[in-house]
């Protein structure tokens, strides 16, 4: 099989290709005001030769997720709401590589997009949202080879994770440059925070980190170590578990 990569693209954003396959030119959208409720609209235009009982419940489906989703991300610390390309790239200018956020997509295909710093400054990856699944942005043939999320903050978690493991350099999610000669590895070693955690958050994220995890993100295996935590009340327990995610 090819290798996988994400290839920069003009706007400072990349996509998942093959080596030596090309890229479609981005296009360009204001902010999407209201994600929860444009997703039902989506639902709409996806499904037009669909039952329409079916339709109300793929548009009941994607409210839930999306308003989960976006509770999930208003609580992480590191979601930038009203921020281009360009602004990211300045706020990460001086960070270390590895250093990320979540934004915003100005793309009207897309809802969000990941900005990183890269050893060559920082760019971009659009992420997609399918039937009540997030992915990295990709050509139609990868859409099966790449991992998909019930969250944007469990995509990120992934790939945090996959850095994590990396100390051989075997990551496979590579950027490449648009000649597919030259590659980098993609790494998520910390967050761009732009707001003060309570403290409970925390100390919730202390005990995440701390408890043994694996690159393949068994979110159950992390329950299970917390059920053994017997010393905690159980609705402390379940506030653990609510969000098992490294940053």
């Amino acid at each position: 099989m090819s290798p996988m990569g994400f290839q920069l693209d003009s706007d400072h954003s990349v996509k998942v290709v093959m080596a030596g396959d090309s890229v479609p030119p981005p296009s360009h959208r204001p902010w999407l005001l209201d994600k929860a409720k444009d997703s039902s609209k989506q639902c709409e235009d996806t499904t037009a030769n669909v039952r329409p009982e079916r339709v109300v419940y793929y548009c009941e489906q994607d409210f839930r997720v999306q308003t989960e989703n976006m509770n999930n991300i208003c609580g992480c610390g590191w979601y930038y709401s009203n921020t281009t390309s360009e602004m990211a790239k300045d706020m990460l200018r001086r960070s270390d590589v590895g250093t990320f956020l979540l934004r915003d997509s100005v793309d009207p295909r897309f809802l969000y997009s990941l900005s990183i710093q890269t050893p060559k400054g920082a760019t971009s990856i659009r992420i997609t949202y399918t039937k009540g699944k997030f992915q990295l942005d990709c050509l139609e043939k990868l859409k099966k080879l790449l991992p998909k999320f019930d969250s944007t903050v469990a995509l990120v978690d992934y790939y945090v994770r996959t850095s994590k493991g990396d100390t051989k350099r075997k990551n496979v999610n590579r950027f490449l440059e648009s000649s597919g000669k030259k590659d980098m590895p993609v790494l998520l070693t910390k967050p761009r925070i732009n707001s003060v955690s309570s403290l409970q958050h925390l100390c919730r994220q202390i005990i995440n980190r701390n408890i043994p995890s694996s690159v393949e993100q068994d979110y159950s295996s992390h329950n299970g170590q917390i059920d053994k935590l017997v010393m905690l009340p159980k609705d402390l327990r379940k506030y653990l578990k609510s969000y098992p995610y490294l940053n």
